[in-house]
């Protein structure tokens, strides 16, 4: 499985909305498969999950620079590197590194989807 780093934060507090039907299930079948035990690489362009979001055109973002901001800070802090393998401990990490620490808006606040994360609790 590949994943973009930014990703981590979206599956992490997923509630069902996204961008389409098709983006809703592959994310469920994405968080399935993470539950499951299965590790994944970070990549540093769209992803397993990019491939079912309608944004997504002639292999890139619409919002590309948007989304590779939130992946270098992401990793930056998570101390990560793209392009590297993970494993389900990442989403630990990131309740200490990121959602313990109050960091989460310096990553995605101006993301369209920030305020259900904002609603579960995360700053």
């Amino acid at each position: 499985m590949k994943l973009r780093p930014h990703h981590i934060l979206c599956i992490s507090h997923y509630v069902g909305e996204g961008y389409s039907a098709e983006f809703n299930v592959k994310m469920k079948e994405l968080i399935k498969r993470l539950g499951e035990g299965e590790s994944f690489d970070l990549v540093s362009g769209p992803d397993d999950l990019c491939a079912a979001c309608p944004n997504l055109s002639g292999g890139l973002c619409k919002s590309e620079e948007k989304v590779k901001r939130y992946d270098k800070i992401t990793a930056e802090l998570l101390g990560v590197t793209q392009n590297g393998s993970c494993g389900s401990d990442v989403f630990d990490i990131a309740k200490k590194k990121i959602y313990s620490q109050n960091k989460f808006a310096s990553v995605c606040s101006d993301c369209e989807w920030a305020y259900i994360c904002h609603k579960s609790g995360c700053n």
